[in-house]
């Protein structure tokens, strides 16, 4: 029997990449398809925050679909119902919303920056995609955020190569 390792176990990939300067425009990561695979995982990663408040707020979403009729891709996007996500970062799930980060008495800022948020999508559609939802002025040019999807439980094994550094040239 092989055994399996992490590396080639998992498909990692930016759905969102980093971006610097968040405005109040939304950002619509790239589709994910799940075809072929098991579990996702969206990990939303967030440095700094300097303007978060109650009414200047983040809110993570995840929306998903299947195929389009003629089966070319993703057809029109919905929200992923609570029963869909899990992880412990999922706390607010209402339409499609996984996690709200914003500044309330019990909530500083300085604990929602610098911090990775994720969760897992257990639904039955093809694709998957994470959108950033900026309400109101939420950002400064130092402020940042991005996301990554990690999909998992592959059909067929290896999803990664491994390059073995011990029998290469350099």
């Amino acid at each position: 029997m092989a055994l399996r390792d992490n590396f080639s176990n998992h498909k990692f990939f930016q759905c969102i990449p980093p971006q610097n300067m968040l405005a109040s425009a939304d950002l619509t990561g790239v589709d994910i398809d799940t075809q072929g695979f098991e579990a996702l995982t969206v990990c939303v990663n967030v440095g700094r925050l300097s303007a978060i408040t109650s009414v200047s707020y983040i809110q993570l979403i995840l929306e998903h679909t299947d195929a389009s009729a003629l089966g070319l891709g993703p057809s029109t996007y919905a929200i992923v119902s609570a029963t869909d996500v899990i992880g412990p970062d999922a706390t607010s799930l209402t339409s499609g919303i996984w996690k709200k980060l914003f500044t309330s008495g019990a909530t500083a800022l300085s604990t929602l920056g610098s911090t990775v948020y994720k969760v897992g999508y257990r639904g039955n559609k093809r694709y998957v995609r994470c959108v950033i939802d900026l309400v109101d002025s939420v950002g400064a040019a130092s402020d940042a955020i991005g996301a990554m999807a990690i999909l998992s439980k592959p059909a067929n094994w290896a999803v990664n190569e491994v390059y073995d550094v011990s029998t290469s040239d350099g």
